[in-house]
């Protein structure tokens, strides 16, 4: 799949964003991905409702140097660097757990989601696309309608 075969295209940081999609979703967007030469980073935070533990798994999984503070101002300023991984290009972060999170800790997973959305509006400023797609197993009851609760 090329980006002429398929609407989204990954470069594109005017289309980057935060979006919630079924995990069965993603298997076709890493493809893409590959397929444009974009970075891929999966962040894991299955089972987490601690702020220290959420931030310690970012941290983690996105190798985070030793000398970054461990908060959320401190996220978000890595978030927005992201030299140690590299020259500045297309990210796609995807982000599983996140429906865990949304029910364990909502407060937690709502600064979360604003970092994001802040990170990918912060770097398509430099027109380069950062894209996080939260990675979901079960749509959140509060966002069904009551004819599919049933």
């Amino acid at each position: 799949m090329s980006a002429d075969s398929h609407p989204l295209d990954l470069h594109d940081a005017s289309q980057a964003g935060v979006y919630r999609v079924m995990c069965a979703d993603v298997a076709p967007l890493l493809a893409l991905a590959s397929d444009e030469d974009v970075a891929v980073h999966e962040i894991d935070l299955t089972g987490l409702d601690d702020k220290r533990e959420v931030i310690e798994r970012i941290h983690s999984a996105l190798a985070f140097p030793d000398d970054w503070g461990h908060n959320w101002d401190a996220l978000a300023d890595g978030l927005n660097d992201l030299s140690w991984l590299g020259d500045a290009t297309p990210r796609l972060l995807v982000w599983r757990g996140m429906d865990d999170l949304h029910v364990a800790a909502p407060d937690l997973e709502e600064t979360l989601v604003g970092i994001l959305e802040d990170t990918s509006v912060s770097w398509a400023e430099d027109d380069i696309a950062v894209w996080s797609l939260i990675c979901l197993t079960r749509i959140p009851d509060d966002e069904l309608d009551d004819a599919t609760r049933h």
